[in-house]
């Protein structure tokens, strides 16, 4: 038989190192993926962001485990005071007022939540 040449023995290696390189990247992508699917079932989903209103603007949302009213910037004492009794109706824990330009927040000793903004 003919032996081969130094050349033929440097493309056969050369090709052998190119598969190796390609298993060993194969493996190592479905490892990535394998601990990613892992990881990722351990992740809770929160609910969908409920688009529930009590008012004009106002977002009635779970965050941080509490049924949240978000109120919007344009917000003024009087329509505060007109979404209490739906805040409380709908049985919310706490209430965003971040940006609201309110002076009296003395209606919100009515719903007995969280006030934060």
């Amino acid at each position: 038989m003919d032996e081969p040449g130094p050349t033929e023995r440097r493309i056969r290696r050369s090709r052998l190192q190119a598969g190796f390189w390609l298993v060993r990247i194969g493996c190592l992508t479905f490892l990535l993926a394998l601990a990613g699917t892992v990881m990722d079932a351990g992740l809770e989903i929160p609910p969908a962001i409920a688009a529930e209103t009590v008012q004009p603007g106002v977002v009635i949302a779970t965050l941080d485990g509490l049924l949240t009213a978000t109120f919007p910037e344009t917000t003024d004492d009087a329509a505060l005071k007109a979404a209490i009794p739906g805040l409380v109706a709908k049985g919310v824990q706490s209430i965003g007022l971040r940006g609201v330009p309110v002076r009296d927040i003395r209606p919100l000793a009515a719903c007995r939540t969280r006030v934060f903004g």
